[in-house]
């Protein structure tokens, strides 16, 4: 293990993983509160989302949403997202201005008071952005497959919530949810970039040691068996789409490595063997996309096939099944497998190049199991063995 590399632990219980590089004087903040949709009951499907958005219009030192004003001024980019298992906050910026991002960012995860007003208003930015998404055919045939597919895994249900009950959301349901879940034992803090360990633990003491820890409950993950053979939904959309659904499986599995190796080789992006059949020999597509329903949980990889105009959806079917069939009855070329491992171990080496795309690889890591995996991401990879890939 890398000595760049350490956690530590507040008082409260709050977590701290920190990257030391000092080359360029640039740090990154990432506040991992682990809320998503995943772990939202019916009445609050959506929360997690709105309350992302909302954190951001009123704290005790950054009313009338100055928040992004004042990152701005200090040199930061801040911004947010949300994603089935968690929500995350982010600043990058002047690695002299540390103790300005770091009181921005623990406002925003202890001392949100958003009014009334600023709720309502949010609440109909929210609605619009879902009205927009469930317009988009692609996105709606997603969630489509998603609910479809999964049974009691909650990854079925959408990011966003369902406008029913955003609609019948109220002010104060959020403060709650905000208050139950936005607390230093269900978060933790990834900091990378120009810093010190050692002064780190003072500066985050000084912002968060006063983030008070309560109990929190969250509903249980709740995981399907994973489904084999060929299952077939179908959804009234004005563009044809159409999509094949591979397992993902999550990262204490034996077998995560392996699959996600198969299913890339097969048919994601353009060397893949499903593009080279339908793209370049067969000119039966326009192309191809991957959309990834994935976290803690067992998941799904969904590849998206885009037809061409006039092109019967049956050719293309037959030809990704007898794709399919070459590929468990012949497996793989070692040429494949190799190619496989160093665009995985470019790409691993690639995400220390920017201080915010580092924290967010190892940050999904943290989130998923432990950092510690990212560090030996590239002895994974190249443990994989083509016996794997056929089991």
């Amino acid at each position: 293990m890398s000595d760049k590399i350490r956690e530590d632990f507040l008082k409260n219980n709050l977590k701290i993983v920190t990257y030391q590089n000092n080359a360029n004087p640039i740090v990154s903040i990432q506040l991992y509160i682990k809320i998503g949709s995943a772990f939202e009951n019916d009445n609050e499907s959506g929360f997690s989302h709105l309350t992302e958005h909302l954190v951001f219009r009123s704290t005790l030192h950054y009313p009338d949403s100055s928040i992004m004003a004042k990152s701005a001024t200090i040199g930061g980019n801040i911004n947010a997202y949300t994603e089935y298992d968690s929500t995350c906050f982010y600043l990058t910026l002047p690695s002299q201005n540390l103790d300005g991002g770091l009181k921005i960012i623990s406002d925003l995860a202890m001392n949100a008071n958003f009014s009334d007003e600023e709720f309502y208003t949010e609440k109909e930015v929210v609605i619009q952005e879902k009205s927009q998404y469930d317009d988009d055919p692609e996105d709606t045939f997603v969630e489509m497959i998603a609910d479809n597919y999964f049974t009691e895994n909650r990854y079925k249900y959408p990011i966003l919530g369902n406008t029913k009950n955003l609609k019948k959301a109220q002010p104060n349901d959020l403060r709650n949810f905000y208050k139950k879940y936005y607390r230093p034992n269900n978060a933790f803090l990834l900091i990378t970039g120009d810093i010190t360990h050692s002064k780190l633990i003072e500066l985050t003491n000084k912002y968060f040691g006063s983030w008070q820890n309560v109990s929190v409950n969250k509903i249980p993950y709740y995981d399907d068996k994973i489904k084999t053979g060929y299952h077939f939904f179908k959804k009234n959309i004005q563009d044809d789409y159409l999509a094949f659904v591979f397992p993902e499986l999550k990262e204490d599995s034996p077998f995560s490595y392996p699959l996600s190796a198969a299913v890339s080789i097969f048919a994601m992006g353009k060397k893949s063997r499903l593009y080279k059949r339908l793209f370049i020999k067969e000119q039966l597509i326009d192309g191809i996309k991957t959309h990834s329903i994935s976290g803690i949980n067992n998941g799904i990889t969904i590849i998206m096939i885009i037809p061409k105009n006039g092109v019967k959806i049956n050719k293309i079917i037959d030809v990704f099944y007898e794709e399919h069939n070459k590929m468990l009855q012949f497996g793989f070329e070692q040429e494949e497998l190799a190619k496989y491992k160093k665009e995985q171990i470019n790409n691993y080496k690639y995400s220390y190049e920017y201080m915010e795309s580092l924290g967010m690889s190892i940050g999904m890591e943290e989130l998923i199991k432990s950092y510690k995996k990212f560090m030996i991401y590239p002895e994974l990879i190249n443990n994989i063995k083509m016996e794997d890939l056929v089991t």
